[in-house]
């Protein structure tokens, strides 16, 4: 299996990717491709990453700096998967805070039954009273994240629909939330859980950042706004009281 991936050294901790990498390859991935978003001038955690991504597998197809462009950035991924990934019956994507729910399982049956793309949605996933935790090395993510809710959807209104496996020459949408002209393709009914380890220590400065420097659109801006204004306490913990949610301790 090939993954297709746009990774930040501002926004993903090395031990989080380090993790994810560790995740696709137990899964079935033998191919990385990554395009690698610098935003800053090198750091420790920009060697770090480049430590991970120097591994035989991973195919560093591009390095860039702030393009802050949403579209432009899942044009990217359009055209390389299209024009490098052709002859693949099927490309795998996902951010490296999102961890598809048996992915091989999913590609097996898009083999099968001869699917354009598999949808997939967004399972955002905490810590059991919100709180924020570190990532480290030796974190569990399943277990120190079990609580389960669709809060990007339901507390800010947030798109939660991806398309994590689809055939190349599809064209994303912004945020891998849709394909381009779906009428038409083939696609199931149901969906493939995306686990959305985002609600890590340090995400709520990053939003406060991303306000900052008007990052991502007026929609995305009101999300981050509407978290910051209704649902951190005590500095970086998240309140989930009232927002439905389910518990899963295992993947």
């Amino acid at each position: 299996m090939d993954l297709i991936a746009n990774l930040s050294v501002l926004d993903d901790p090395p031990a989080l990717v380090s993790q994810w990498l560790r995740f696709y390859r137990r899964e079935g991935v033998k191919r990385f491709h990554i395009f690698l978003n610098q935003y800053l001038a090198p750091d420790s955690r920009w060697e770090q990453v480049l430590r991970l991504l120097a591994a035989p597998d991973v195919t560093l197809v591009a390095v860039y700096e702030g393009v802050e462009d949403m579209q432009e950035r899942v044009d990217r991924f359009s055209d390389y998967s299209a024009s490098e990934l052709g002859r693949r019956p099927f490309v795998l994507a996902a951010d490296s805070d999102e961890f598809i729910s048996h992915p091989a399982h999913a590609a097996e049956l898009m083999r099968n039954s001869d699917y354009d793309f598999i949808p997939g949605m967004l399972v955002d996933r905490f810590e059991v009273l919100g709180r924020t935790l570190p990532i480290d090395e030796g974190l569990d993510l399943a277990r120190a994240f079990p609580l389960c809710t669709h809060f990007t959807y339901s507390a800010l209104a947030g798109s939660i629909g991806k398309v994590p496996l689809a055939r190349p020459g599809l064209r994303y949408r912004i945020g891998l939330h849709s394909v381009e002209n779906p009428e038409g393709l083939r696609s199931p009914p149901w969906w493939v859980p995306v686990n959305h380890f985002k609600w890590y220590e340090g995400v709520v400065q990053r939003l406060r950042d991303r306000i900052a420097r008007d990052y991502g659109g007026e929609p995305y801006l009101r999300q981050c706004r509407c978290l910051l204004e209704n649902f951190v306490i005590d500095g970086d913990r998240i309140d989930l009281s009232g927002v439905a949610s389910w518990m899963r301790p295992e993947w």
